[in-house]
């Protein structure tokens, strides 16, 4: 689409409204006293006039000798308004900081956001939609449940394409989920015809948007926001996007000088043949965790699907050499050491420590389940336990168990262990260890008791 170029000194309208106030602190609501969400910010917004709605204005910022050293060029229409200003107003006032945190975060993802609508048709203007819906932020989540940086909530996100299971979601994936936003949006606009309104839909759900426009018999987005059918978020919506898309194409005019931007991140996709845990990928990629979590930020956990096939993102140069040592890893299936029942209180973080697992082995030979729901008396796989100088269990390669090594007299008690459990982790049977300590089935043990296992 044709850029608009709005010059300094030139506008179709200027505005009738006299300048508005700054807001006070009861006039914004902040979802965090730190940082704040920008999708969940709010203020009370003036009622707009109709002459307003058409004003396209080159308005700057109060402070004497701001000049912009550009004109100002935008690809979707620009309304400047008490509303807009209201919002310039707040963010280069007491958002400012928040505000140069989230222009500094964009730096990292607005050009591959912007060649993606470039790519689509669509215009490139939007792609700055994450800076008030998340600060560009991947892991944001709204109190809704809205997530990632353009906080899809789950129908929706599904509805574009977008997976969400118990080992990814993908509304964190920065170029999938961008995928998602330009498919949703292109939806909205064909529908409506008007990016003001097609934001609001964005914002709100299309239905409510056509309901809007159905009850108060209005054919624009201002006209409806002084009506009562829109909330008074999506009333906010398009003010805030509008006023953030002008600062950040023109953050000097504004006072935002000498913004550190973070830096494009560069990667290469590689096919895992397994479910692998993130620890394991760094240390064979030779690269801190901490930069493949951040990479790939759509895992939940610190491993990856058990399943083939998934791509994961490593940093650009670092692809060769994983595949290169991943190649000399046994790919043996795992063995089955027993199986458990889940106990309140269990999580297969805490299993794994407790029979000494693998945890990504434990999550992979149970990878019908969710992590997060482990429900008590739910039957679960257990792989063959590490190899430790104190084991105390043999299992030969046939699988069958072999002779107790009597390193170990007594055990103490831990938490959410039965007699069950601690027969199992020495390899005895339950009655043995019933009779030695005079115990019945149904005797319940507590942290801290002492178990003899052999005499």
């Amino acid at each position: 689409m044709p850029e608009r170029s709005v010059a300094d000194g030139q506008s179709i309208k200027p505005a009738q409204a006299s300048k508005p106030q700054t807001p006070t602190d009861s006039q914004v609501t902040e979802s965090t006293e730190k940082m704040g969400s920008p999708h969940e910010l709010v203020l009370n917004l003036p009622a707009t006039s109709e002459d307003e709605e058409r004003t396209v204005s080159a308005k700057l910022p109060a402070k004497a000798g701001e000049r912009p050293t550009k004109p100002f060029t935008f690809d979707i229409p620009i309304v400047r308004n008490t509303a807009v200003d209201r919002w310039i107003e707040y963010f280069t006032g007491r958002g400012r900081a928040n505000f140069e945190i989230w222009l500094s975060r964009g730096g990292r993802h607005i050009k591959r956001f912007r060649k993606i609508f470039k790519d689509n048709n669509l215009p490139q203007d939007l792609a700055y939609l994450p800076l008030i819906e998340s600060g560009f932020s991947l892991r944001a989540r709204s109190r809704a449940g809205a997530v990632g940086p353009w906080q899809f909530m789950p129908a929706t996100a599904r509805r574009c394409g977008l997976k969400i299971n118990n080992y990814i979601d993908e509304r964190r994936h920065p170029i999938k989920a961008t995928h998602a936003a330009v498919y949703l949006l292109s939806a909205l606009y064909k529908e409506f015809g008007h990016w003001d309104l097609a934001l609001a839909a964005y914002n709100s759900g299309e239905n409510r948007v056509r309901r809007a426009l159905r009850k108060s018999g209005h054919k624009t987005y201002w006209t409806l926001t002084r009506t009562r059918h829109l909330p008074n978020e999506t009333k906010n919506y398009v003010p805030k996007f509008l006023a953030g898309l002008i600062i950040a194409k023109n953050p000097e005019v504004f006072g935002f000088a000498g913004i550190e931007y973070e830096k494009p991140r560069n990667w290469n996709t590689v096919s895992l043949p397994r479910g692998m845990s993130l620890k394991s990928v760094a240390q064979m990629a030779d690269t801190p965790l901490e930069l493949i979590r951040d990479l790939n930020s759509e895992l939940l956990w610190r491993y990856t699907p058990p399943v083939k096939g998934h791509l994961l993102r490593l940093p650009s140069g670092k692809a060769n050499r994983f595949l290169e040592i991943l190649a000399k890893t046994p790919t043996e299936p795992i063995p089955v050491y027993g199986r458990y029942r889940i106990l309140p209180g269990d999580t297969f973080g805490l299993l794994a420590k407790r029979f000494g697992i693998p945890l990504h082995q434990m999550l992979e030979l149970n990878a019908h389940l969710n992590p997060r729901r482990l429900r008590v008396g739910t039957p679960i796989s257990l792989p063959q336990k590490r190899k430790t100088a104190n084991a105390s269990i043999i299992t030969p390669r046939n699988g069958t168990r072999g002779k107790t090594t009597k390193t170990k007299t007594h055990h103490v008690v831990g938490p959410g262990e039965n007699i069950w459990i601690i027969a199992r982790q020495y390899g005895v049977p339950t009655d043995h260890l019933l009779r030695l300590n005079g115990l019945k089935p149904s005797t319940t043990i507590h942290p801290g008791d002492r178990i003899i296992i052999h005499r």
